[in-house]
């Protein structure tokens, strides 16, 4: 039988943490949502009343703007319902700028 080797103490070798990015909850757009739309109860509330007046607003201008519109025609004389009247704005362009 062979003797027994001396084993010699050998430091353990740690397994290296690999390096992760930060969690997804902490950077990123929705981070900076929650962090500054989100963070209180009075800064939601602000933040959902400020969209709603943007919704409305958007709403408005495209109804005005582009489903009641009128778009045919060569003046004002054209135009008869609640939305834009283009070709008077078209005949016009020169005074509004």
């Amino acid at each position: 039988m062979a003797p027994p080797q001396a084993q010699t103490a050998q430091p353990r070798k740690r397994p290296e943490n690999p390096v992760l990015p930060p969690p997804s909850s902490t950077v990123g757009p929705l981070a900076w949502v929650r962090d500054n739309l989100f963070s209180s109860w009075t800064n939601t509330i602000l933040t959902l009343a400020g969209l709603w007046i943007i919704y409305e607003i958007v709403v408005g201008m495209v109804q005005w703007g582009i489903l009641d519109a009128a778009f045919t025609g060569q003046d004002g004389s054209a135009c008869s319902g609640p939305g834009a009247c283009w070709p008077f704005i078209t005949n016009k362009l020169g005074l509004f700028m």
